[in-house]
């Protein structure tokens, strides 16, 4: 951009170089399980509107953007489910889904007897495997076990390939 001379110049990328660094350091939405159930035991505490609980959250977890009232209310709705909560449970945002719990368990255990008699097993083999038990159990038609799914399942279960 030319300028001319006697202009002064307005230094605009450092500056929206700058915000938008501090707008990525600033936690976005999607509380974990102890920020509600923190947010649930200042409420019990301390009778405030939601409103005001959408405020005290947003100073207190120093977040990016206000919360949505209706999220305060979902929240609080599930107090008693929080605050019994497991503590492994607590750092998540998001309930994980698994649609199948029981193929899930079995192919957790399949894969610890291999390892125990100490087969090499392979991200193919567990899927494989999935593949034969979900048939097994009659869920075949309805599980594509893609790799996106193989990470899930490792990750869920702490799975690491390439040693027995």
């Amino acid at each position: 951009m030319l300028k001319r001379p006697g202009e002064a110049s307005t230094p605009s990328s450092p500056t929206a170089a700058a915000a938008k660094k501090k707008r990525r350091s600033q936690p976005m939405g999607n509380l974990t399980n102890l920020q509600k159930r923190q947010l649930c035991i200042k409420f019990s505490q301390v009778k405030m509107t939601q409103q005001e609980l959408c405020q005290w959250a947003k100073r207190e977890f120093q977040l990016a953007h206000l919360p949505h009232q209706s999220t305060i209310s979902k929240i609080l709705a599930r107090a008693e489910e929080l605050t019994q909560m497991a503590p492994r449970d607590l750092s998540a945002r998001r309930k994980g889904l698994v649609t199948h719990p029981e193929l899930d368990t079995a192919l957790c255990n399949w894969v610890l007897c291999a390892r125990h008699n100490g087969l090499k097993i392979s991200g193919d083999i567990i899927k494989s495997q999935a593949r034969s038990l979900a048939a097994q159990l009659g869920i075949a038609s309805t599980m594509s076990f893609s790799n996106g799914w193989l990470g899930g399942f490792k990750k869920r279960y702490n799975i690491r390939l390439g040693s027995a």
